[in-house]
């Protein structure tokens, strides 16, 4: 498919610009001074020619992309957030309270994803899933496990809803001071 010129419009050098507001939506973004990579991206995925191609700073770009250290190339797509998951109809829920750290997180809903789990519930306190470092920790586990949030009182009325016959996980923390002294 023979490619159609593209008109690049001025280059994006600050945050407050409403195109740089608004880049999430964006497929394409160049950062300034890089080769014409992205024609290529765009005729082998024969993308249409609407493909928005933005050309932004470099300052601009490393906000965007949330590194420190970039290649000057990257894609982005805006997808959709899965719909809240639902407590009653999940078999096995990993519950997280107060995990703070996104990385952390991320990895613990990857972990969770990992081990066939259904859904998470986070309890007041969690950091953001959708965190750009909990996106990259989890690589894309939210799309994967049922994300729900709640408070402890959330927790207790799911877990009588249960009933009989189900059972609680509950983590058991052990402290150990010396190997093979934990308590």
């Amino acid at each position: 498919m023979a490619s159609e010129k593209r008109n690049f419009g001025p280059v994006v050098t600050s945050l407050q610009n409403a195109v740089a507001k608004r880049l999430v939506k964006l497929l394409v973004l160049v950062e300034e001074d890089q080769d014409l990579w992205h024609q290529d991206l765009i005729d082998r995925l024969s993308l249409p020619p609407t493909t928005d191609v933005i050309v932004v700073s470099p300052d601009v770009f490393r906000k965007i992309s949330g590194l420190e250290t970039t290649e000057g190339r990257q894609v982005l797509a805006e997808i959709g957030l899965p719909e809240q998951c639902d407590l009653r109809t999940s078999k096995r829920i990993i519950v997280l309270d107060r995990i703070q750290d996104p990385g952390n997180l991320g990895t613990l809903l990857r972990t969770a994803a990992g081990l066939g789990w259904d859904a998470a519930l986070l309890l007041d306190g969690c950091s953001d899933p959708f965190n750009e470092k909990a996106i990259r920790a989890a690589r894309g586990a939210q799309w994967r496990l049922g994300v729900c949030y709640g408070d402890t009182a959330l927790l207790k009325e799911e877990a009588a809803a249960a009933g009989k016959g189900s059972s609680l996980l509950l983590p058991l923390l052990l402290f150990c001071a010396l190997p093979g002294r934990c308590f």
